[in-house]
């Protein structure tokens, strides 16, 4: 499987600041992730009359229910967790938006 994340470059851009993006895979060599820290592209920040400064954006695919059982354990969402905390402290940004094929109904 492949994730990726498409965005207005015109509003859009994605952070430049260290450890702003991580990727990762929620379980070995599949169901992938991407955690990246974007910025408005007019430079504006929180606290402008606009209040969305920046962003977190996540997109992920998870494991079938058949694949763990009725419950995501804490260890098959480690992984994401902590890319998104990571992400999340280096862009010191707390919004965050998810995006993601959870298979819910699988």
């Amino acid at each position: 499987d492949r994730v990726a994340l498409l965005y207005n470059t015109s509003k859009w851009r994605t952070s430049s600041l260290g450890g702003s993006w991580k990727t990762g895979c929620m379980i070995s060599e599949g169901r992938p992730f991407i955690a990246q820290a974007f910025e408005r592209a007019d430079g504006a920040r929180h606290g402008s009359s606009d209040a969305v400064g920046g962003v977190v954006l996540i997109g992920t695919h998870f494991p079938h229910p058949s694949s763990f059982g009725k419950r995501l354990s804490d260890d098959l969402v480690l992984p994401l967790r902590l890319a998104i905390q990571a992400v999340m402290e280096a862009s010191a940004t707390r919004k965050v938006v998810l995006i993601a094929d959870t298979n819910e109904f699988t």
